[in-house]
């Protein structure tokens, strides 16, 4: 009897624990955090890199139409004397253009590397996503559980309730029986 009171006085007062929801902190969030920052890095560089090609094409554009221009105005009889300064504009212009095709060339590379960094980044999106859902699922599980568990203790304490109160009412009855036959109120 102390016993089932006990039971029923700790499920009464004590009730369910549930876990909390929201996952604890990884590593896989902070790791995709510092790659999307290393992306965005490298995007800025591109970016600053590409401006500085366009600005200097511009500049051979420009420069090829002067070239044009100075050999429709040269005549035959200057054509030694500007012989040279065409030979170096041309030359000039050979050394831009080449300094162009390799900082194109490292733009590709950096495009390359931008996209290996972004199908890593992906990646650990992908994974940080699914253990974030695998530990969702396992918590929505536990829940459930949890939930199972509790209307089956419910259950439990509102049948050791319903005793209990049977069993007091038995007793008081009992009690209140001795209590008038001692006080000779009933007569058996």
């Amino acid at each position: 009897m102390r016993r089932a009171l006990i039971v029923l006085i700790a499920i009464l007062f004590a009730g369910c624990v549930t876990a909390p929801v929201t996952p604890p902190p990884d590593h896989l969030g902070a790791e995709y955090r510092v790659i999307q920052e290393n992306l965005t890095q490298k995007q800025t560089d591109l970016a600053i890199t590409g401006t500085v090609i366009e600005q200097e094409s511009k500049g051979i554009v420009q420069d090829i139409a002067d070239l044009q221009t100075s050999l429709t105005s040269v005549t035959p009889e200057n054509w030694d004397a500007e012989k040279l300064n065409l030979t170096a504009q041309v030359l000039n212009l050979q050394g831009r253009a080449i300094a162009q095709q390799e900082r194109a060339e490292m733009l590709n590379m950096q495009l390359a590397a931008e996209r290996e960094t972004n199908t890593l980044l992906n990646r650990k999106f992908n994974e940080y996503d699914f253990a974030h859902n695998q530990v969702l699922s396992d918590r929505e599980t536990e829940i459930t559980r949890l939930k199972v568990e509790n209307k089956s203790v419910k259950g439990q304490r509102n049948t050791l309730l319903a005793i209990v109160i049977g069993i007091a009412v038995i007793v008081i009855a009992a009690v209140a029986v001795k209590v008038m036959r001692v006080m000779r109120v009933i007569p058996f």
